[in-house]
């Protein structure tokens, strides 16, 4: 619209005795006023996504948190693995599988191989399975050096089994047994060959223990009572350590070893108490009781077994729960292996167990660990496996028809 054209219209209005104010703007205020209206509208237009991106906001906030407290998780846990990682490894497992000896044998069944001073006794026999009928009638000595192998006792009673053989270097001690009642200690002098019985036992099968001139065992005497016994060979008299009420105990096998008897006995609170006796101090001439070393293996404790120093044990009657112990001193405890099997036994300067298939070693001065038997070959001990420094074991499953006994020396 032109100025000619708005004079005109002025003209008009003032004509028809029309009024009106004419007001002057600056520019600077139009603008303004312009650049509110349009702020105002923008805000109309978009009043309703603010308002829906308020609530998503609000809404999503519990959401928002908990990812990042996933991530701090995350983040916690890449922590973790770093930490681990920087850990220290577990030691490494030496394998001593490469050096152990075979017994040559040509029997088919062997029981409870033991070694003393390179000689190896067991009993043994031939047949597949208890069905066969008595199998393990004879006591052999098989000599490492010359490879001889030689019986030296046959069973004496009817149906009769041998079990429980143990040397020493002037005496011979096993368990004559037809399983049903009839159980006969005998004993051999090494140097005369003379046989002579010990004790017969009504109840059970003792498990015998010998070093040097003492032998060791724990016997039912009773339908409640059992007790620990002492024969001295030179004495020819057998004695009573001890007595239990407590079956657990009382059929707890003992343990000797450099004439030092270990026994575990009922501590106070449900725990057990492990007892040291040794036989070199004891004053035959005195008829004061001998003095007992007592050892708190802070909880339950079973199956001891000892080199004359240092004694380890197991700390539950299940396998798969139980921790196998060890103690130098009689005051610090170490735990060696949990979930490990019942037989085991500590040597000069380690302790021998069976573990998933494995024979394991654990040397306590190096507090390092090693195993006997190939990776390829299931390996487990017997009673009595360890002496001094040689490890007697089973490279058969126990099934099978033909037993297979190897020899492992720890140098």
């Amino acid at each position: 619209m032109g100025w000619k054209i708005v004079k005109e219209k002025l003209y008009d209005f003032f004509k028809e005795g029309k009024q009106f104010t004419i007001i002057l703007i600056d520019k600077k205020k139009i603008w303004l006023a312009v650049l509110l209206t349009i702020i105002v509208c923008i805000s109309l237009i978009f009043f309703q996504d603010g308002v829906l991106l308020w609530k998503k906001a609000n809404i999503d906030t519990p959401i928002m948190e908990e990812k990042i407290v996933s991530a701090d998780i995350g983040q916690d846990i890449r922590d973790e693995i770093a930490i681990t990682e920087k850990e220290p490894k577990e030691p490494v497992l030496i394998d001593l599988s490469s050096d152990y000896i075979k017994l040559d044998t040509t029997m088919q069944r062997i029981n409870e191989p033991i070694f003393f001073n390179d000689e190896i006794i067991y009993s043994a026999g031939e047949g597949d399975n208890i069905e066969d009928g008595a199998i393990l009638t004879k006591l052999y000595i098989c000599n490492m050096e010359d490879r001889e192998e030689r019986v030296i006792a046959e069973s004496r009673i009817k149906f009769g089994e041998i079990y429980e053989g143990r040397l020493s270097e002037d005496w011979i001690a096993w368990l004559d047994t037809n399983h049903v009642g009839t159980n006969i200690i005998y004993g051999m002098n090494r140097d005369t060959g003379e046989v002579f019985e010990i004790k017969r036992c009504e109840y059970n099968r003792p498990q015998l223990r010998l070093w040097g001139e003492n032998l060791v065992w724990v016997e039912q005497r009773d339908l409640e009572n059992d007790s620990l016994y002492l024969y001295n060979f030179s004495s020819g008299e057998p004695v009573v350590l001890e007595s239990f009420s407590n079956s657990t105990y009382g059929t707890c096998p003992p343990s000797i070893w450099n004439d030092v008897v270990v026994w575990t006995s009922p501590g106070e609170g449900g725990g057990s108490v492990i007892k040291k006796l040794d036989l070199k101090k004891i004053d035959r001439s005195s008829e004061e009781e001998p003095k007992l070393e007592l050892i708190d293996p802070k909880g339950f404790a079973i199956y001891p077994s000892t080199n004359g120093s240092t004694i380890a044990w197991l700390d539950n009657l299940d396998p798969q729960k139980a921790s196998l112990k060890l103690t130098l001193d009689g005051k610090d405890i170490i735990t060696v292996a949990t979930g490990i099997g019942r037989f085991f036994g500590v040597g000069d300067k380690f302790v021998a167990y069976t573990q998933e298939g494995k024979i394991m070693l654990y040397f306590w001065e190096e507090g390092q660990y090693a195993h006997i038997n190939p990776k390829d070959t299931q390996g487990r001990l017997s009673q009595c496996s360890v002496s001094g420094n040689h490890i007697t074991w089973y490279s058969n499953p126990p099934r099978e028809s033909q037993d297979i006994v190897n020899v492992t020396i720890i140098k």
